[in-house]
């Protein structure tokens, strides 16, 4: 076994590098690749987005622990338990910004997919709590069952555990190259993506129409400039992933493989999965729904 012991103090100070890690992570990604949204709408999502995840990692972890939440309410100490530093969860966090960034967007008028800047720097500053949650040992909620593995970890109890955070580490760092390598279009302004999947087509047939206006477009008057540049653009079209493809692809991937890897955690059952697992059920099938939604818009949009 390999002796970590428990270390609670490490928790936060390792919470806090998460986020100044994450957040820096954000910076240097959307100074060098612009952003799709103006500098106000981007605060509104990054405030709705942070105050989303502050409340769904609260309820979804007190929900967690709803024995401790009946205990306190009937002790008194509602708001002891409300005001303490523990109770939240990743996946909550995860799913109520999201819901707070649509929320936002629908209410703001913003219609462009925002995510795509979010994706890494989650995948690192999870990766760094994770690391404060290993330290924590038994005083954190995130260890592994019992296991007679090598690697296996003792948190201080003498008991070889999996160490299911470090493989959560090691899931994010694989995540993290996978949505880094998934090609997107960059910013030109700093405000506005270049339209490439827009414009492909209507860029092509408005060059047409303007060129050709006063003359029938016959073989000899379209010149292989033009077609060499309409080939260009179709080219880098078919190669760039739709926008928001990055947040699509990590929140898909976190709360699967979070579905999968809690089964080696000793967290209660209902019906056969934990309720952090069933969180991540349902926000797969709401991912997969909107994704559905978003396919018949597009193509509602090209018949019309």
């Amino acid at each position: 076994m390999i002796p970590i012991g428990s270390h609670p103090v490490w928790h936060p100070v390792m919470e806090t590098l998460a986020y100044a890690v994450g957040f820096a992570v954000y910076r240097s990604i959307r100074a060098r690749q612009g952003d799709i949204v103006a500098e106000p709408q981007r605060w509104t999502v990054l405030a709705a987005a942070a105050v989303g995840a502050l409340v769904g990692s609260r309820v979804l972890g007190l929900a967690e622990q709803w024995p401790t939440v009946t205990e306190a309410w009937r002790t008194g100490r509602t708001l002891e338990l409300l005001l303490s530093p523990g109770g939240k969860t990743i996946v909550g966090g995860l799913l109520g910004g999201w819901l707070g960034v649509e929320i936002a967007k629908k209410l703001s008028g913003i219609t462009r997919r925002t995510g795509d800047l979010f994706a890494l720097p989650l995948c690192v500053g999870i990766a760094v709590g994770r690391v404060g949650c290993l330290l924590a040992g038994l005083a954190d909620d995130t260890y592994g069952k019992p296991t007679g593995l090598p690697w296996a970890v003792n948190l201080g109890d003498g008991i070889g555990r999996h160490p299911v955070q470090v493989y959560e580490i090691v899931f994010l760092a694989l995540l993290a190259w996978v949505v880094s390598s998934v090609p997107v279009a960059r910013s030109v302004s700093g405000h506005d993506f270049i339209r490439t999947r827009n414009v492909t087509e209507q860029s092509v047939t408005q060059l047409s129409k303007e060129k050709y206006a006063q003359e029938p477009i016959t073989e000899g008057s379209v010149t292989g400039h033009d077609f060499s540049r309409a080939e260009a653009v179709r080219k880098q079209s078919r190669a760039l992933a739709p926008e928001g493809a990055r947040f699509r692809i990590f929140l898909g991937s976190y709360l699967a493989w979070r579905l999968v890897i809690d089964f080696l955690k000793p967290q209660p059952l209902m019906d056969g999965l934990n309720l952090i697992q069933w969180s991540c059920l349902a926000g797969i099938v709401l991912l997969i729904l909107d994704e559905v939604r978003a396919w018949k818009g597009k193509h509602e949009a090209l018949r019309a």
